[in-house]
């Protein structure tokens, strides 16, 4: 079916702006007219602000969501949604279907992929089972002896995400003290992977074939979300990442994989993420057009949007504020 809506709908909008401007350029550099909506739980949505219109919709655990989803998408015209954290990806795979019937594509991977990226159990049982580079994984609960292991240690929930509850362990009497004090959280410890980390931008398209791979190195870290980085010449990663989402079982659109490595090679997949990631923008600036590329694709249009990019561009994140009138966002003054 070629899919004729010309809009983009960015749904948990949050504070995503950068990537609603980089969709709206990308849409316009193919020659398509297209208008990019934003979707949220909250009115108070910077990235509303720099779309073309924002809307207030139910949480993600309303059982209305889906429906008023997909009104909006008939009511705007949309032919793309692009959801943007990991917590909607499982919902947003289970409306393709439905929403492709409509018109409407969803820019996510399949299912399994998704159940894959978002449990770190299951990530790093895929990389072993496949003979890629992973770091060794227990689970928290499961550890008798902590003194049998190497200090230090990452910890982590197993199905956490932007590093939230993320910690390194330097002794068993630490790692005894996060036992207790987690909170109930599901926890795994690994190993710590040896050099430094890198993002992959990745492209896979509707056949499932990976067209691009993108490598930058993580200089500064802000919450868990890259803030100064650098695109590098490293084939060895680029090569390792398309190996990654080529195995996976069904993954689409745009994803990233984190990976350790120092000059002799990678270490250790660590992470593949089945989205948009925050540093993304430095990827696009770099050249490479992956959201102009999966948008032809889909369409079925003979993509012209480049995937060349250059190494060596730096990016330096700030902050930047959007303003409005109280009375437009319905705040008491």
């Amino acid at each position: 079916m070629r899919h004729g809506r010309p809009n983009v709908l960015v749904t948990s909008a949050g504070r995503r702006g950068e990537l609603i401007e980089i969709l709206r350029q990308s849409f316009a550099a193919g020659g398509r007219r297209a208008s990019v909506f934003t979707a949220d739980a909250s009115a108070l949505s910077a990235a509303g602000l720099v779309g073309d219109g924002h809307h207030v919709v139910p949480r993600l655990d309303d059982p209305t969501y889906l429906d008023v989803l997909t009104r909006l998408c008939d009511e705007l015209d949309v032919g793309h949604v692009v959801p943007t954290i990991d917590t909607e990806l499982p919902l947003m795979a289970s409306a393709v279907r439905h929403l492709d019937n409509q018109g409407t594509r969803v820019w996510v991977s399949g299912p399994e992929t998704i159940a894959l990226a978002q449990d770190k159990r299951l990530t790093n049982r895929f990389l072993a089972e496949h003979g890629l580079p992973h770091a060794r994984q227990w689970d928290l609960d499961s550890l008798d002896d902590f003194h049998s292991l190497s200090f230090p240690v990452i910890a982590k929930p197993a199905r956490g995400s932007s590093s939230v509850g993320l910690a390194r362990v330097t002794s068993s009497d630490a790692l005894s003290q996060l036992r207790t004090e987690r909170g109930g959280q599901d926890y795994v410890v690994e190993s710590v992977a040896r050099g430094t980390e890198y993002t992959v931008d990745v492209l896979v398209d509707r056949l499932g074939t990976c067209r691009a791979s993108i490598p930058r190195k993580r200089l500064e870290v802000r919450a868990g979300e890259v803030s100064k980085g650098v695109t590098v010449d490293r084939p060895d990663l680029a090569a390792l990442a398309r190996e990654v989402v080529t195995k996976l079982p069904d993954a689409f659109g745009v994803l990233n994989v984190q990976i350790f490595a120092d000059a002799t090679g990678p270490s250790a997949v660590i992470e593949v993420n089945a989205r948009f990631g925050g540093g993304f923008p430095l990827t696009y600036r770099a050249g490479a057009d992956l959201p102009g590329w999966l948008a032809q694709d889909i369409d079925l249009v003979p993509p012209t949007a480049s995937l060349q990019w250059a190494a060596g561009l730096v990016m330096l994140r700030y902050d930047r504020a959007v303003f409005a009138s109280a009375d437009d966002l319905g705040v008491q003054t």
